[in-house]
């Protein structure tokens, strides 16, 4: 009789241990509990506006859009003001015809006269105006900033549908923790009275010793697996707070009625209905652009260019004084350029250029025929995944059918413990397999969803 009040005793140790665990967790996890329900639709939509990757993508088109206009700017004309002083530590020597500079009747006709021109300081102020008139590099520049803008935007949409797929995922998968935390709550309900009433039999000695530990092992085993799935559920709201990017006291519990339904398949697919289709066009429209802005360096440039300046010259530094002689100069011309040669170095631009077009072309070739090998996939997984997750449903109705006429039957002491155990393990890998395939459905529906271009 003492041996049969230790083993209950314990029993309860155990049980107080793992209820004390629960316990733990619960207190850990106490900003979860006050759980607000979300639905799907509004998860994304909450997700697509707080999550951190949104507004690093927003950013990146606003950084497109500002560096267009930096481009554009280059067009205008640009005016600048300029003011320079300068101190000849050697005024310059000129030669002059005696013609010119000299009354002396002796010198000869045709000589030349060393004279020091200038004075030790010079001051100038003034505006200098430079606008390319023709400047093909300028304008393609501007098209391709242009070309990225558009890129940078369809790549921002594309960055939405993805972000708009892993929210749906991580909802999901809260939503099948959540369903497995409430299964193991039952459970383990259910398991507690029928612990209780096999330490009351065993008491009696109606009971072995061994029936009896498997009875306890069997609720230890759900109690352990209740811990394991409280667990599971709390990260799994943890990662859908982060997909959501709401404030840490925020938590959100998907609002799902677990009813799977196989979605109406095309029977074609058009690649332009991939999120990113767009952004390959783009990519390569923009390699089109930098390869032509490589062939412009070819071509001449035309620039208009003029100069109005105000200038001041003085042996000693005295500019400011009423004696300071002040001249104006002012011209306007035209700036012709063309490089003729600069050691090849545009030619093996222009190779690389236009290997970056090759590549790109290639790209846009390859993603129809790419999308379309992963669109039939996706939909064949979802074809699969919908026929396994209606299986194992009915395979779980059947476990669950079983394990209640077995746990009625034990507690009429009409089976053994062993045999309770058994049923115990069939609906714990039933229930396993039924949540993991119903996962994976709505894992390769969200893929379908992202290939066809739309909204969960």
């Amino acid at each position: 009789m003492h041996s049969i009040q230790t083993i209950i005793t314990m029993n309860h140790q155990v049980k107080s241990i793992l209820v004390l665990l629960l316990a733990l967790l619960t207190l850990i996890a106490g900003p979860l509990l006050g759980q607000e329900k979300i639905s799907l639709e509004a998860a994304i939509e909450m997700g697509l506006s707080n999550h951190i990757s949104s507004h690093e993508g927003s950013a990146q088109v606003e950084i497109s859009e500002i560096n267009r206009r930096v481009s554009r700017s280059r067009l205008l004309p640009e005016l600048a003001a300029k003011a320079d002083l300068i101190n000849y530590f050697q005024i310059p020597v000129q030669a002059f015809p005696a013609e010119l500079v000299s009354d002396d009747p002796n010198v000869e006709p045709g000589t030349q006269i060393p004279l020091r021109v200038g004075a030790n300081y010079q001051m100038e102020y003034g505006l200098t105006l430079n606008w390319a008139l023709i400047d093909l590099q300028k304008w393609h520049s501007l098209r391709a900033e242009s070309l990225r803008e558009q890129l940078s935007t369809e790549a921002y949409k594309d960055e939405q549908a993805i972000l708009a797929k892993n929210i749906a995922n991580a909802w999901f998968q809260a939503a099948i923790a959540l369903r497995q935390e409430e299964f193991f709550a039952e459970l383990a309900s259910t398991y507690d009275t029928l612990t209780d009433l096999a330490a009351h039999r065993f008491e009696q000695g109606y009971l072995e010793q061994s029936e009896y530990n498997r009875a306890r092992s069997a609720g230890l085993i759900v109690q352990k697996s209740q811990y394991n799935s409280s667990i599971e559920a709390q990260n799994a709201l943890l990662q859908l707070r982060f997909w959501l990017g709401t404030d840490p006291g925020t938590v959100y519990s998907p609002d799902f009625d677990f009813e799977a339904m196989l979605p109406q398949l095309q029977e074609s697919y058009d690649a332009t209905q991939h999120p990113a289709y767009a952004k390959v066009l783009e990519e390569r429209n923009v390699r089109k652009v930098e390869r032509r802005t490589q062939l412009d360096q070819y071509l001449p440039t035309l620039n208009l260019q003029g100069s109005y300046t105000r200038v001041s010259f003085s042996n000693e530094f005295n500019f400011f004084g009423s004696s300071s002689d002040w001249f104006n100069v002012g011209w306007i011309g035209l700036n012709l350029r063309w490089t003729l040669f600069n050691g090849l170095r545009v030619q093996q631009q222009h190779k690389l250029s236009q290997i970056r077009l090759n590549l790109a072309e290639r790209k846009v070739q390859e993603f129809a025929r790419e999308q379309e090998i992963e669109y039939r996939k996706a939909a064949q997984a979802v074809r699969s995944a919908y026929e396994a997750a209606d299986l194992m449903e009915h395979n779980l109705a059947l476990m669950q059918e079983n394990h209640s006429i077995a746990e009625f039957k034990f507690g009429k002491g009409l089976i053994s413990a062993t045999e309770l155990k058994e049923s115990q393990r069939e609906l714990l890998e039933a229930h396993q397999q039924y949540l993991s395939t119903l996962l994976s459905y709505y894992q390769y529906l969200n893929q379908l969803h992202y290939l066809e271009g739309s909204a969960q």
